[in-house]
């Protein structure tokens, strides 16, 4: 008879403590839901910051910047080392024109991964947009170091040497970017503008004549043409120029 009393006892506390302890869990867990003291020590956060993530980067693609951002800062919040939230969220930043949050966000992303030339040369985009293009011509610089083989890196260095009136630069950057993309009309037409700054039209009308045949709608390309070979003198070329030019809606 002790013995079964001693079974039945045991029963119940075992049950005792299983209900205890389911009170105890749903008990923390609606704590932690809504603290999220749990995210805090890492419990279930990673899971939770790549959902973010995740949902953040939809509403990029989507152009909804403002809600990516909300997700980006919940991804950072969970994991404040996840680079590639830092990154995004610059890019949202950057469509929307804050530049210098998008700035900062660069720099975190620099700070976790040193080594990829797409967070310098975003950086760098940013910095040109807010008209500082010495800072931005850093930056396309170690984008460069990083990657060689970094088209637009050359460029939009080209650009912001222009900007400062270094056309020696200007070509040299289009130089490597043709070399690496000769398919870009615009590439020719800004390395012609460069030729032209310099005194040098012979060279500003190959280039202008080798853009307008990758892309024979630009106006504006057949008008700086038409000047430069009124610059030399060539007003038959120049006036055939001109009268394209006008055609396309340039004058």
């Amino acid at each position: 008879m002790k013995s079964m009393m001693s079974s039945v006892s045991g029963r119940r506390g075992t049950i005792t403590t299983v209900a205890f302890v389911v009170i105890l869990g749903y008990f923390v867990w609606n704590v932690a839901g809504q603290t999220g003291w749990l995210d805090n020590l890492g419990i279930f956060s990673s899971h939770a910051a790549d959902n973010a993530y995740n949902s953040g980067t939809e509403y990029l693609d989507q152009e909804q910047y403002n809600p990516a951002i909300v997700d980006f800062d919940e991804a950072i919040r969970l994991d404040p080392e996840y680079a590639n939230a830092y990154y995004n969220r610059g890019a949202a930043y950057n469509k929307l024109g804050q530049h210098e949050q998008a700035i900062q966000d660069y720099y975190a992303y620099i700070a976790i991964e040193p080594y990829d030339a797409a967070g310098y040369y975003n950086r760098g985009i940013a910095y040109g947009k807010l008209d500082q293009p010495e800072r931005a011509i850093e930056d396309y610089t170690e984008a460069i170091l990083l990657d060689p083989q970094y088209a637009n890196a050359y460029y939009n260095r080209g650009l912001a040497y222009g900007n400062l009136g270094q056309h020696e630069q200007v070509i040299l950057d289009f130089d490597a970017y043709i070399r690496l993309d000769s398919d870009d009309a615009s590439a020719y037409f800004i390395r012609a503008y460069s030729y032209y700054e310099l005194d040098q039209p012979e060279r500003a009308i190959e280039d202008y004549s080798e853009g307008i045949r990758l892309d024979p709608q630009d106006g504006d390309a057949y008008y700086n043409r038409g000047i430069a070979y009124r610059n030399l003198g060539q007003q038959e070329q120049a006036d055939r120029d001109f009268a394209k030019a006008k055609e396309l809606g340039v004058e």
